[in-house]
């Protein structure tokens, strides 16, 4: 698998060559699903690379904000 950052460079590489999403199948333990979320998924809000942080009008969204910002 690798780091929170080693597995966003892969997504990113996926995403810079036009793939627009993944399927993340089979039966994960929950512990990998919480790592992905806590971990990696913030991080490709930040950069902007999952859809939700690129259409999320409100401010600091892209940044891996949870819950509303004020």
């Amino acid at each position: 698998m690798g780091s929170h950052e080693e597995v966003v460079g892969l997504v990113a590489e996926y995403h810079d060559a036009g793939l627009d999403g993944l399927v993340l199948s089979g039966h994960p333990h929950p512990g990998e699903a919480y790592w992905f979320a806590e971990g990696v998924r913030p991080i490709l809000d930040a950069r902007v690379i999952t859809p939700q942080a690129a259409q999320d009008p409100r401010p600091g969204a892209a940044s891996g904000a949870v819950g509303p910002t004020s």
